[in-house]
């Protein structure tokens, strides 16, 4: 089940699936999401117990294409077993019948709705679909009404069944009314529910749409998190499989596969892509041990992963009259501890650690995290200015970018 944030980017954090247990607590199958908390942190109450049988698919080895059709048109809901050519759900009780409405949105919040779950789930072997498959073998999540349609508290925003990864013919519903059909928070709730249909628990990291904290946006992680909801715990799935960790991403391409075949190059998000020009990526990759402050990184240089990125975004030419911003985008399947941005002019260089940066009249820069992305505002000047960056994880790994060069203007 999902719960709501408040805040202008708020996005669903839901509860767990049914038939699991932590520690010794039954957790709710149905996810519950809580509608104007504050910014971060805030965790809805588990919704109640979904009854029968865990849901479970065929005993084959390897991933599995999905279909996953989002059904804005409305449906009489029964309930029994899964079942989404016929219309059955097994959150509703045995002998519960439910007309769900359609999605009362714009016809365009609908289509971005669309596209955005799209453009999340594009790298893995996930096929969505708005019209109903005629073949079985799909999952179909509802997506309109409101929670007391089914019997949920209001700040229910999502429910649905956690598969065990093979099986496919799973319903969720979205309450997007609940959500005030809002792009963002509908989106990411359905990306919530999917994941669940398709055997991820949830995470303890606000950058995945798996997690109840927020941040920001949220992709599906390669990085290795801790599941939980207000705090870590083990990770744990239907057919007894458990963990420490869950890389969300990897989870699904393992249940899946990737969309041709392998993991995409990672690249600048869109959003800061449409802002800013990427002036230089990774370069290489290094194993060092030597301090952030130096110009150069002994070390002997290992191969980069498809997972590992770090993208350099500014303007390359503008007013130097005040301060420059750049942009330090990282994509890793590690943690990420710190960025630093190197700025050269004809009379220095100088290192600014966005960690480490506080502003006073000697240090002329401030640097804000958010996620993985690092915005450094630098004092300007005239002249060229050679950009480059270095992220680093916990184990003395360093993303290397290139170098760019931008011109400052009067």
């Amino acid at each position: 089940m999902g719960k709501l944030q408040g805040g202008r980017r708020a996005t669903c954090a839901l509860t767990i699936a049914a038939g699991l247990v932590v520690g010794a607590v039954q957790v709710a199958a149905a996810e519950a999401d809580r509608h104007g908390g504050a910014a971060r942190g805030l965790v809805a109450p588990r919704g109640p117990a979904v009854r029968g049988p865990a849901v479970r698919g065929p005993a084959v080895r390897g991933p599995r294409p999905a279909v996953i059709f989002l059904n804005g048109a409305g449906a009489t809901l029964r309930g029994g077993l899964n079942d989404p050519v016929h219309d059955r759900a097994i959150v509703l009780g045995e002998d519960q019948r439910v007309e769900v409405p359609a999605f009362s949105g714009a016809p365009e919040a609908w289509a971005r709705i669309v596209a955005c779950v799209r453009e999340e789930l594009a790298p893995f072997a996930i096929d969505v679909v708005t019209e109903r498959p005629r073949a079985r073998g799909y999952a179909m999540v509802m997506i309109g009404g409101v929670p007391s349609l089914v019997q949920q508290a209001e700040q229910v925003a999502g429910v649905t069944r956690q598969g065990d990864g093979r099986a496919r013919e799973i319903v969720a519903l979205v309450f997007s009314e609940a959500l005030k059909n809002d792009v963002t928070d509908v989106c990411n709730t359905v990306l919530h529910e999917t994941g669940h249909i398709l055997g991820l628990d949830h995470v303890y990291g606000c950058e995945d749409p798996m997690s109840y904290l927020s941040c920001g946006e949220k992709h599906f992680q390669m990085e290795a998190l801790p599941c939980g909801e207000e705090e870590p715990r083990s990770c744990s799935y239907v057919g007894g499989r458990a963990g420490d960790t869950q890389s969300s991403a990897l989870l699904l391409a393992e249940h899946v596969g990737w969309r041709g075949g392998a993991p995409p190059r990672p690249r600048p998000s869109p959003e800061l892509s449409r802002r800013l020009p990427v002036l230089a990526t990774l370069e290489r990759v290094v194993e060092a041990s030597s301090s952030l402050l130096e110009q150069e990184l002994p070390g002997a240089q290992v191969a980069p992963t498809d997972a590992m990125a770090i993208s350099v975004l500014a303007q390359p030419r503008q007013r130097g009259h005040g301060f420059v911003e750049i942009v330090v985008e990282v994509t890793s399947d590690r943690y990420i501890s710190d960025a630093a941005l190197r700025w050269v002019s004809a009379e220095q260089v100088l290192v600014f650690s966005c960690g480490h940066l506080e502003a006073t009249p000697e240090i002329s820069a401030s640097c804000h995290r958010q996620g993985r992305v690092f915005t450094f505002r630098v004092r300007g000047g005239y002249g060229a200015r050679e950009l480059s960056a270095v992220a680093y994880d916990l184990r003395e790994l360093w993303l290397v970018s290139g170098r760019a060069t931008i011109e400052l203007t009067p």
